[in-house]
């Protein structure tokens, strides 16, 4: 189970050490033989190591993450968060997902003085409680430990709510523990407190689910999400960044615009790197769709004044000199982007549509090749390729192509469309099928329609009241059908 929980997620690395202090607590005869004590941990860390050697090979690093503060003033300000999160546990108010949280670097700021003190005050409390109730001690124990990767490890985001999900299940210990002494206190008392209790837990049950309700809502799209975020963390300028990107997707550029430069402009004020890399990112995005090219490299070239080895910057780059009709550079970033980032498979079909306009089949063909066995199950790859060799002439690979890109994404009514009609150029009845499904999907594809009406005229022997009625519905969705096909079938 340790195993499937690394490979899962990297919080269970504290595993081990969970189970040393239960050892300690719930199983002393162990303690009596240290060698029988310490046996059984040998095992996890033997596998703790494999693991850490397994993502060293595999991702390049321990962690795949960068860290953003140096150890001690990430210490002290998760020293904070961890009392915090008490606080949004038992008030779970102003919730949101990208929380801004302000840094602490001396240990004399009141605020981590505050925090010290709270800790203290819990861990003397967990230790008097030991004799009496030591699984009250343990789930103290459990919500620190599992906090403690957090304490290692700089993440760029300081405080995140479900950083606490683990860690909470020792609060809920805690509160079952306190819930059943309350019960075995309220056995034998007046009648008046337990209705007290029951009335209390009621109420608290009815708040609590009006509160899910209301993060449900929040939760619904990803807009709600992080103006949600901005409204109680206006200082999470990451929300902003976010927040473009969905006014990007819906093609909405100036409000995309203004919320990448309130992204900016808080960036640049605590001098946030990462988060500078991703808004200029972004703005180049944002600028190359506009059609502004000059903008949209003045943006990405900012990123590789702070990071030349972002990948997707090359790749964007490569598709502004692709628009200034600059192919030796654009060819020179796609290969870029390719070299930082063997598994960019945008790169590699750009390079490929590169290769094709400058009449190198060869070339094209190799690099969509390469970009199928890095990943085999991008349709894209197979729809670039298929259109190479139907310049080519090959047909017969322009079909395998085609049904090897539905099979990957069956539900775009054109690529049936495009793939019945390639049939039918070649008389072949498989055709109709491939018509008949993109109808099914879009069912007002007037194109459809048409072909599927021609395909039934062409029949032997031919479908003439099918094929009248495809016709009338290619008409219907706005589609000039042929006056001689018309004509044919009796329709005015």
């Amino acid at each position: 189970m340790f195993c499937f929980g690394l490979l899962t997620k990297e919080i269970m690395i504290v595993f081990p050490l969970i189970i040393f202090f239960f050892d300690i607590m719930f199983r002393k005869d162990r303690l009596k033989n240290f060698y029988i004590f310490v046996r059984p941990f040998f095992g996890f860390v033997l596998i703790a190591l494999a693991y850490l050697l397994l993502r060293q090979y595999l991702v390049g690093s321990i962690t795949n993450v960068q860290l953003v503060r140096n150890v001690y003033s990430n210490f002290l300000t998760q020293l904070n968060v961890s009392i915090f999160y008490f606080k949004i546990f038992f008030l779970p108010i102003d919730l949101c997902i990208g929380r801004y949280f302000p840094m602490s670097r001396s240990f004399l700021e009141p605020r981590v003085i505050q925090s010290f003190l709270i800790f203290l005050a819990i861990f003397l409390f967990a230790g008097a409680a030991f004799k009496k109730n030591a699984l009250f001690t343990f789930a103290i124990i459990w919500y620190f430990v599992n906090l403690i990767p957090k304490f290692i490890a700089s993440l760029a985001l300081v405080a995140t709510e479900h950083h606490l999900y683990l860690p909470a299940i020792g609060i809920f210990i805690a509160i079952g523990i306190g819930i059943e002494k309350s019960i075995y206190f309220l056995q034998n008392k007046a009648k008046f407190l337990k209705l007290i209790a029951i009335a209390f837990f009621s109420i608290l049950f009815i708040i609590m689910s009006v509160l899910t309700f209301r993060r449900l809502e929040v939760w619904q799209d990803e807009y709600n999400l992080w103006l949600n975020n901005i409204r109680y963390s206006p200082q999470a300028w990451g929300a902003y960044n976010n927040l473009g990107l969905v006014f990007l997707n819906e093609g909405k550029y100036e409000e995309a615009l203004n919320s990448f430069n309130k992204a900016l402009e808080g960036s640049k004020t605590v001098r946030s790197d990462p988060l500078l890399v991703d808004v200029y990112t972004n703005l180049g995005k944002l600028y190359l769709l506009k059609g502004d090219f000059n903008a949209a490299e003045a943006e990405l070239k900012k990123v590789l004044e702070i990071d030349p080895s972002v990948a997707e910057v090359h790749n964007n780059l490569g598709l502004v000199y692709a628009q200034k009709g600059l192919r030796s550079q654009e060819i020179a970033e796609f290969k870029l982007a390719i070299a930082l980032n063997p598994s960019l498979i945008e790169a590699y079909n750009n390079l490929a549509v590169s290769y094709w306009l400058e009449k190198k089949s060869n070339l094209a063909i190799e690099t969509l090749e390469k970009a199928i066995e890095v990943n085999p199950d991008y349709p894209k790859s197979y729809l670039i390729l298929a259109k190479i060799f139907e310049d080519l002439g090959n047909f017969q690979k322009v079909l395998e192509l085609r049904e090897k890109a539905l099979s990957l994404s069956p539900s775009d009514a054109n690529d049936y469309f495009n793939l019945g009609t390639l049939y039918g150029k070649m008389g072949d009845i498989k055709a109709l099928d491939y018509f008949k499904k993109a109808i099914a999907i879009d069912p007002k594809f007037a194109a459809a329609h048409y072909n599927l009406a021609v395909t039934y005229a062409n029949l032997k022997p031919p479908q003439m009241e099918l094929a009248a009625k495809h016709a009338r519905l290619a008409l219907e969705y706005g589609y000039k059908v042929r006056p001689e096909l018309l004509k044919e079938l009796g329709i005015k």
